[in-house]
């Protein structure tokens, strides 16, 4: 809950941190329910950290665009209390002052089905304070927009470091290896053992002239052309390499801008 507790923090609007407080409960058991969600859909990955914290950041934008469309910063909280409705729903109910007027304030929790058939919590609010502007219903949607774009960039950044885990390794193991040592594992390939003797009449005279000189010299060219290729293959790994921790640094240094 590390975003609501930041929230609760920094808020100038004592009737959303109040509300806000005394949902904490709720608003953590419904993370675990969404996170239960998403993880038994078909093919689903394990939730991040960061998609935790979005969902989080989303149930509070929620209930902060709830609340804040009927309150302000200079509003004085005379009174709060939770409790159950009679739809058997979390209630909070209080009295807010405003102007130097009491405004029964009263905010019912029900859990909802959305279109994604993801369970949610909507708020229905009753008050006779008029609609207001929630500026800080448009700042938490910001962080979600920022949030968002961090998880996919460090998702992004993830497959590139693997990548380049797989090619430093697969270049260390390259970089190791003599012509001979090259050799020796194209020669572990079965078309460099095929005798004369395998070959149909056929595969003979078309192929070879009817020589198995002929055949011995277009085979060793073949080897000797793989030797080449995997030697090749070394510098390319290397490049790759480069190319790599490259793009993971751009990655990271657009991560870091946006922390």
């Amino acid at each position: 809950m590390k975003y609501a507790n930041q929230f609760i923090q920094k808020t100038n609007n004592s009737s959303v941190r109040t509300v806000l407080s005394n949902m904490l409960p709720q608003i953590e058991a419904q993370i675990e329910r969404v996170v239960k969600w998403e993880e038994a859909q078909k093919d689903a990955r394990p939730v991040t950290e960061f998609g935790r914290e979005i969902i989080e950041m989303t149930l509070i934008y929620d209930l902060v665009r709830s609340i804040g469309s009927y309150t302000r910063n200079s509003d004085e909280v005379v009174s709060f209390e939770t409790g159950i409705s009679m739809k058997g729903n979390f209630e909070l109910v209080g009295v807010i002052k405003r102007d130097g007027q009491d405004h029964r304030f009263s905010t019912e929790v029900i859990i909802a089905d959305g279109m994604i058939n993801r369970a949610h919590y909507r708020y229905i609010t009753k008050t006779s304070l008029p609609k207001v502007v929630s500026q800080e219903a448009k700042e938490i949607k910001e962080d979600i927009k920022v949030m968002n774009k961090k998880r996919d960039l460090q998702s992004y950044a993830n497959i590139i470091e693997k990548q380049l885990v797989e090619a430093r390794e697969s270049y260390a193991k390259l970089s190791a290896m003599s012509v001979e040592d090259h050799r020796a594992e194209v020669m572990k390939q079965d078309w460099t053992r095929v005798k004369w003797s395998d070959l149909c009449d056929e595969t003979k005279e078309f192929s070879y002239d009817n020589s198995e000189a002929v055949q011995i010299e277009i085979v060793n060219r073949h080897i000797e052309k793989a030797i080449g290729r995997e030697i090749r293959e070394t510098k390319w790994v290397g490049d790759r390499v480069k190319m790599l921790t490259k793009a993971l640094k751009k990655e990271n240094e657009k991560l870091e801008k946006l922390n």
